[in-house]
């Protein structure tokens, strides 16, 4: 049974980022590894790593707009 990699772009229409781009930096603040392929370390995932990736994508999106409207009420005041 052969995995099937994702590459980011892929990865990133499957989770529901706006784009490639957005999806790395949320990659970053999570602290997933890339993965060593052809000599370079580069970003690799496969259905089970896509699948919990939506779950902590949509849970980093609820963080970052309460992150936003805290800052937003900071300023109000």
């Amino acid at each position: 049974m052969a995995t099937t990699n994702f590459t980011t772009i892929e990865a990133a229409e499957k989770v529901g980022a706006p784009d490639a781009k957005t999806f790395r930096k949320f990659l970053r603040s999570v602290g997933y590894d890339k993965r060593a392929e052809e000599g370079r370390a580069r970003y690799a995932f496969d259905s089970k790593d896509v699948t919990a990736l939506k779950r902590q994508y949509a849970a980093y999106l609820k963080d970052q707009e309460a992150k936003r409207t805290k800052a937003d009420d900071a300023t109000e005041e």
